[in-house]
């Protein structure tokens, strides 16, 4: 099976342009999606993150490659930054490979150790996180 790029679930966000397979290495290009929250307030797109699943991946040599990081809102977040993974949402891990130049854009590379992965910018939360209770009920 050939790896799937995915952002359909809860908080996604990446638009894949293109993959390949080269010696040996699977390479994922993909750009960061405008976000949509932010056009009234300047009358300009943003964009800044990035959050996508990569599935069919398991002992693979991956690539990944965020295309438009150079015309992000704020690029100089992206020097000595560090994407982070997840194979359950709960537990991140810092990818310490990752590098950025505004020619190749934001790039790392990984063997993930579990068939699907998750990569973002940040740590993501997902909705089951939020479902319990930040209060004890009353015991009265």
């Amino acid at each position: 099976m050939a790896p799937i790029i995915s952002t359909a679930f809860d908080g996604g966000n990446g638009h894949l342009l293109g993959a390949t397979l080269a010696d040996g290495v699977w390479e994922a290009r993909i750009n960061m999606g405008t976000e949509p929250f932010t056009e009234g307030t300047d009358k300009r797109e943003h964009h800044q993150w990035f959050y996508f699943r990569a599935s069919g991946v398991k002992g693979r040599a991956c690539k990944f490659t965020i295309a438009n990081a150079d015309q992000a809102s704020y690029p100089d977040a992206w020097p000595g930054f560090q994407t982070v993974f997840s194979y359950d949402r709960v537990n991140w891990n810092r990818c310490s490979s990752t590098t950025y130049s505004d020619a190749d854009g934001l790039r790392w590379e990984h063997t993930p150790e579990k068939d699907a992965e998750f990569m973002a910018k940040i740590r993501r939360h997902n909705s089951t996180e939020w479902a319990s209770p930040q209060v004890s009920p009353d015991s009265g």
